[in-house]
């Protein structure tokens, strides 16, 4: 069985709120978390 215990709202927001960061600073051309 999958271990569920991080899904909560808190974690949620925070990730999808990190997501739209990287996608609107990407479409802008300045991405900020850039690997290698």
């Amino acid at each position: 069985l999958p271990h569920l215990g991080y899904v909560t709202r808190r974690n949620y927001e925070g990730y999808f709120q990190g997501a739209v960061e990287d996608i609107a600073a990407f479409l802008a051309g300045r991405p900020i978390r850039v690997l290698g």
